[in-house]
Formats: C-alpha cells, sequence, structure tokens
C-alpha cells in the first residue's frame, strides 16, 4: 500500500507559474496529498527539478498559449462516451516526461485507490471537465507544497466533478511501472539552466 506522508483538502492557494496568469481552479478546495514511499520515486535518482519542466513542456505540448483564455474541454477515458464530436475530447490518462520526472493526468476512476486515496472515496466518473491551464496550476500545487520544500512527488484532485487527479511520479519508479501503459506525450531527457525552464527566484 502506498504511503502518504501529508494529506489535506486545502483552500486553494492563488499559486502562480512563471510567466502564467491566474486561473482560478474549478472547485475551492482540492484533495491533496504528498507521498514519500519509495513507490513513488527512485530516491537516488530523483530530481524534483525536472518536475519543474514538466507542467511548463504540457502547456507547450498542448499547444496552451500562456495569455489566452482559459479554455474548458471535456477530458474522458478511453471507453467514457461523450456528447462531443470524435477527437474534441481529451483521452485520459496522459503524461509527460521530463527526466526523472512525470507528470500524469488521469481521470481517478483509473487508478487504484491505493495508490491515490482521496476524501471522498473512489471516484466512477468517467469524465470530467476542466483546463490545461487549471491543470497546470495544481500541478504547481504540488510542486510548491511537496516538490519544494520536501523533494517529494505527490498528486491533486481537480475537475468539475472532482473527478480527475493530475500526479507527479518518479520516472520508473513502482508506481510509473504499473501505469506502464501510458504513452508519453512528449519525453525529454533532463533539461539544463540554458533551456529557461528552471524556476525563477
Amino acid at each position: 500500500m502506498t504511503s502518504v506522508a501529508y494529506c489535506a483538502v486545502i483552500p486553494t492557494p492563488n499559486l502562480l507559474l512563471p510567466g502564467l496568469p491566474h486561473v482560478p481552479t474549478e472547485t475551492n478546495f482540492l484533495d491533496f496529498h504528498c507521498a514519500h514511499s519509495p513507490q513513488w520515486k527512485d530516491t537516488r535518482l530523483f530530481d524534483i527539478g525536472d518536475c519543474f519542466g514538466t507542467f511548463h513542456m504540457m502547456l507547450d505540448a498542448e499547444g496552451v498559449e500562456p495569455f489566452a483564455r482559459e479554455v474548458r474541454k471535456e477530458f474522458k477515458t478511453r471507453k467514457a462516451r461523450s456528447n462531443l464530436p470524435p477527437g474534441d475530447a481529451v483521452l485520459t490518462p496522459r503524461k509527460y516526461v521530463v527526466g526523472t520526472c512525470t507528470l500524469a493526468i488521469l481521470m481517478r476512476v483509473e487508478v487504484r485507490p491505493e495508490d491515490f486515496p482521496a476524501v471522498d472515496g473512489r471516484s466512477t466518473i468517467t469524465n470530467d471537465v476542466s483546463s490545461f491551464k487549471s491543470i497546470a496550476h495544481a500541478a504547481s500545487l504540488i510542486y510548491d507544497l511537496c516538490g519544494k520544500p520536501l523533494k517529494s512527488p505527490g498528486w491533486a484532485s481537480l475537475g468539475e466533478r472532482n473527478g480527475m487527479a493530475v500526479a507527479f511520479w518518479g520516472t520508473g519508479s513502482t508506481i510509473d511501472r504499473h501505469y506502464g501503459n501510458l504513452r508519453p506525450v512528449i519525453a525529454l531527457p533532463s533539461l539544463p539552466p540554458a533551456d529557461g525552464l528552471q524556476e525563477t527566484a
């Protein structure tokens, strides 16, 4: 079973990504967890600095302009029905890899409850509405509250119906191998500071 070092339902802070204007998340509270279990990372190799690059890379890979208006989208499992034309919904799971860190977007119905314990129990929702900007802000919450102070991966729930999860975990970790059928949307080696993805003070 995956151990969780920190678990809380907390007010969503006004976190800013560098170069990205604030976009409120769709819920007032996030189910938020820092995971210290070795299943979530390889302690010898995991570099939290790589995680900072993943949510910027996600926005680039999905064609999201930093200062464009927020675009709400339907996120769904591959088997879920949709009222949208084929190709308009965003299929999950998705993952983005930079070196030792993986950012994943999943529907909570797709994950094992022991890996993603939630205060509201296991979700049965197969589609939900969010935006890549809201996902990036949830990722920044994990990075600011788990990554920087604790050097830890973690995850948060989101979506208008709280049916989605965004997670950081170590590339090649036990969790990563369990969800190994997720083909990365994009994967890059660790990026040096010269590539402009380093955190600014």
